[in-house]
Order: structure tokens, then C-alpha cells, then sequence
């Protein structure tokens, strides 16, 4: 009876779970499972939601049965790598279309906002244009393609001067260059044939341009290097502190501030800021947030597609997103490509790309295909729209009125960008730190110090901040709130401030209250 309601439940849903169901499915479990400590669940359901999407684009993929069905995506691949890369080569040489706030001293970021995040697109799609360039049962019009492609992947990862991107790149290719040696060895194929020799020449460009800006580079005084040393050990004794099931998804920034504070201690390092969203280590930050139990389903994921890997012939098709993949896990060691949307879209796509050799069942002729019950369907499209109106739409017409705003604030217009930033924080409140911040400052300027403080301690309960309590403090110590200035500003000090004068400042009102003896009202 049992097993008759079990097939009949099966009929009912039709649904098919390809091979890495069960660890995917274990990383949104312990994404869910994290809501138990974090601080805004709000902002677990939202990073929640967009992993579904991802594990749906890799469902998706992987039923495809084929290469060939899958190459019109690597040809959209292709053409956004292209028109990214034409893009970042006009940064690199000075010519730009839009009049971004930071222009990263003409280190190209194209269309990604910031040169690491670039780096790590550039970083996954040169082996996988590269190795469907160098494919002989390619089209000569997509081989040219994909060659062009690869070539600007490889000179914008250059322009990036990201070395973490570099040293992935150069792992990546030398590895699989070594499995499709071994692989074509089997088989008994020339070594030195021209796929090989072209891409050990590539490798070795990478070591070379690699090494010879490591060392060049003064490592005791590399600033960049000595914040991601600080993050990580600020990571780690989150990790150490709620070590199972993590902080919630997305709420690291709610915890950074509070640790940072005493790994600090003994480090000669001025900080930009005194909270962070990121420690630039994929691996780390997925252990904060979603604990050990996450991080393991995580890995799982990469191992159950390896075994996969290594149990087929290494072919054309599969060693371009195995080096891929591999770039991948060594790129999160110094940086967060999987936070990042373009790069863990394509991850997942890789991850679809999953070596088999078992054929697809052929059905029957006159057979049917089951479709799934018309209720699921309509059930899937609510639950979509849903999903769609509440963590798409709002988020957009929030950043829209944040935009608005600032440009009101910068006018002059006061009162408007303080209705504009309000109504952006009810749209999109666990994402409004600075909004809230900025709502502060705009209050503060019409001397309505009441309404300031409050919004300061909307951007504080978000987001730990130093540089927001020390606000905090001066508001309370203009109206004539001695202790609560008091305490505000002890808080400022121990999380620290990024301006050393303003550290300075603070120090001296703090010593000015011990003094006179007016800490309390």
C-alpha cells in the first residue's frame, strides 16, 4: 500500500532531480535552518529566494541532454564576454561612456561595478572560451567567437590587476592542462598537439606576469592584504562563537562591527570603515552565516560534481568547465565570486554541465510525457509573483527613490529627500543602513536632533557602525543629554573610527566628560 501511494505521488508531481539535488538541497536547507540566530530573517528569506533561482537555472541546465543543446547559452556566454570586454578595453585606455564615481585608476571593471568582481567573470570564462575556441568540432565562425572572447578575457583579467584572480587563472589552467594530458594520454594522442601547447603557453604567461607582480609588490606593507588577513580572523571568531548554524544568511554585517574590536588589538591597521559585509573569502563567509553545516553542504556540491568529472573521459566538452570550476574554488579563497550575481549565475550553469555518460531514455512511441497537476502550476505562479512583487520590485523602486533622494539632498531640497529616503527604508528596510544613515544626516541638518537619532539608530541596528554612534553621541550632547552621549560615544570608541582626527576628537570629549564630572544629566 505503501509503495503504491509512493508511485502515485511520483506520478503526481513528475518532477526530476538530477544528480546534485542532494547537496544543493542541503545548502537551502541550512540557508533556512540559519533563521534561528539571525537578527533580520527578513534579510535570510531574501538571500534564500535567490538561491531557488540559481538551483532552478542549474536544474534547468542539467536537463539538457547535450552539449549542442546547451551551446546557444555558451554562445550568450560569449557575447556578453565580448561587449564586456570591448567595454573594459575602452576603460583601460581612458574612454568611458558613463561618469562613474570611481573610475579604480583605469583598472577595468566593465559593467560589474568593481575590477574583483570583473576579475572573476574574466577569471571563469577564459578557460571556458578558450577550450570551445580550441575545439576542432567547433564551426570556424564560433571558434572565431570564442576565440575572440577568451583573448578578451585574458587581456581584461590582465588590466584588472587582481592577483587573486591571477593566481586562480593560472592554477586552474595548469591542472586542467594536466587532466587533458592524462586524458588524451589514454587515448594515445599526440602530447604535444596544438591544444596543449597553446594552452601550457597561456599558463605560463599567467605564472609570469603573476610572479612578477608578487614580487614587486611589498607584502609586509600591502595594505590590501593586510585587511583581508583582518577579516578573516574577525570571520573565524564568528565562526568560533556560532559555529553550527551561523549568524543568518546575509546578516554578517549585523556581527562584523562587534568582533572587529578586538581582533584589532595588536594590529597596526587604519580601517576604511568599522563594519563589513564581506571578508573576502567565499568560504569563511558562508561559515559565518550559515554555520559549519553549510559550509559543508557547500563543498559537498563541488566534490559530488568532481567525482562526476572524474569518473568520464576528459573531453572537450567537460574540460573547459572543470578548469572553470576550478578557478572558481580558488578565486573564494581571497575574494567572493559566489555573492557576486553574474559569476554565481554562471557557476551555476557549470554545475549543470555534469559529465554522463548514461543515456537519456528513450520513450516509447505514442507514449506521453506526464505533465505536473495544473494545481502545482498555479501554485508555482503565485508563489513566484509573490516572490517577484516582494523581494524584486520593492528593492528596485527603494534603490529608485534612494537616487531620487540624493540628487533632492545635493539640491537642497531637504524635505523631499527626507520623504524619499523614509519611503525607501518601509520598502526595503533590512538593506537600508545607509539610507537610514543618510536620513540622519538630513534631519540633523533641519536641527531636528529627536528624528535624527532615531534614524541613526535604524542604520546602527542594521549595521554596526562606529562612525554612526559617535553621530549618535553629538546629537545626544547638543541636547543636553550628558550620559546618553556618554554612552554612545564609549561604544564609537571601542568599535573605532576610520578618520584618525575624529578618533582624536572623540577621545577628547570623552576626557572633557570624565573631567568635569557631567557623564550624567
Amino acid at each position: 500500500m505503501i509503495l503504491v501511494r509512493v508511485h502515485t505521488l511520483h506520478n503526481f508531481f513528475s518532477i526530476p532531480f538530477p544528480p546534485l539535488s542532494v547537496p544543493l538541497l542541503l545548502f537551502l536547507s541550512a540557508i533556512l535552518l540559519s533563521l534561528m540566530h539571525a537578527v533580520h530573517p527578513s534579510i535570510v528569506l531574501q538571500f534564500l529566494f535567490w538561491q531557488i533561482l540559481l538551483f532552478c537555472f542549474y536544474w534547468i541546465t542539467s536537463l539538457l541532454r547535450d552539449d549542442q543543446e546547451r551551446e546557444p547559452i555558451f554562445l550568450a556566454i560569449a557575447l556578453s564576454t565580448i561587449l564586456a570586454g570591448f567595454y573594459g578595453a575602452f576603460q583601460r585606455f581612458g574612454f568611458d561612456f558613463v561618469a562613474w564615481e570611481t573610475q579604480w585608476n583605469h583598472r577595468p571593471f566593465s559593467t560589474f561595478g568593481n575590477p574583483n568582481f570583473a576579475a572573476g567573470w574574466w577569471m571563469l570564462t577564459l578557460p571556458l572560451l578558450l577550450t570551445r575556441c580550441l575545439n576542432p568540432n567547433q564551426k570556424w565562425n564560433r571558434r572565431c567567437l570564442y576565440g575572440i572572447g577568451s583573448l578578451l578575457s585574458l587581456l581584461n583579467l590582465y588590466w584588472s590587476a587582481t592577483r587573486g584572480a591571477w593566481l586562480a587563472a593560472g592554477l586552474s589552467l595548469t591542472l586542467g592542462t594536466a587532466f587533458w594530458f592524462f586524458g588524451e594520454s589514454r587515448r594515445k594522442k599526440d602530447f604535444k598537439s596544438l591544444a596543449v601547447t597553446q594552452t601550457l603557453l597561456i599558463v605560463s604567461v599567467f605564472f609570469a606576469l603573476g610572479f612578477w607582480w608578487w614580487i614587486r609588490a611589498d607584502w609586509r606593507g600591502d595594505r590590501s592584504l593586510q585587511e583581508r588577513i583582518f577579516k578573516w580572523k574577525t570571520a573565524l571568531s564568528i565562526v568560533h562563537d556560532n559555529p553550527l548554524m551561523g549568524v543568518g544568511a546575509g546578516n554578517l554585517k549585523t556581527h562584523f562591527a562587534l568582533y572587529q574590536a578586538k581582533t584589532k588589538e595588536g594590529m597596526d591597521l587604519q580601517l576604511k570603515s568599522t563594519s563589513e559585509s564581506n571578508v573576502h573569502n567565499d568560504y569563511l563567509q558562508i561559515g559565518t552565516e550559515i554555520g559549519l553545516f553549510g559550509l559543508g553542504a557547500y563543498l559537498s556540491i563541488f566534490a559530488a560534481w568532481f567525482f562526476y568529472f572524474l569518473r568520464q573521459d576528459i573531453t572537450w566538452n567537460t574540460i573547459g568547465p572543470g578548469m572553470a570550476l576550478l578557478g572558481f574554488l580558488i578565486y573564494s579563497l581571497s575574494n567572493f565570486p559566489f555573492q557576486h550575481a553574474p559569476s554565481a549565475a554562471l557557476l551555476f550553469f557549470l554545475l549543470g554541465n555534469i559529465p554522463n555518460k548514461t543515456p537519456s531514455p528513450i520513450p516509447n512511441p505514442g507514449q506521453r510525457p506526464r505533465k505536473p497537476h495544473p494545481l502545482l502550476w498555479i501554485g508555482a505562479w503565485i508563489l513566484a509573483l509573490l516572490f517577484f512583487s516582494n523581494l524584486i520590485l520593492k528593492p528596485l523602486y527603494a534603490e529608485r527613490l534612494r537616487f531620487q533622494a540624493s540628487f533632492s539632498e545635493k539640491e537642497g531640497d531637504l524635505q523631499k529627500a527626507i520623504s524619499q529616503y523614509t519611503r525607501a527604508i518601509e520598502l526595503d528596510y533590512s538593506r537600508s543602513e545607509k539610507t537610514a544613515y543618510q536620513l540622519g544626516e538630513c534631519y540633523r541638518k533641519t536641527g531636528d536632533l529627536h528624528r535624527a537619532i532615531h534614524a541613526y539608530q535604524i542604520s546602527t541596528h542594521l549595521r554596526n557602525y562606529g562612525e554612526v554612534y559617535n553621530n549618535i553621541g553629538n546629537c545626544y550632547y547638543l541636547l543636553q543629554e550628558k550620559k546618553l552621549a556618554k554612552e554612545n560615544w564609549e561604544i564609537a570608541a571601542r568599535l573605532g573610527l576610520p578618520d584618525p582626527k575624529a578618533q582624536e576628537q572623540l577621545q577628547t570629549n570623552l576626557k572633557i566628560l570624565q573631567e568635569t564630572g557631567k557623564g550624567a544629566r
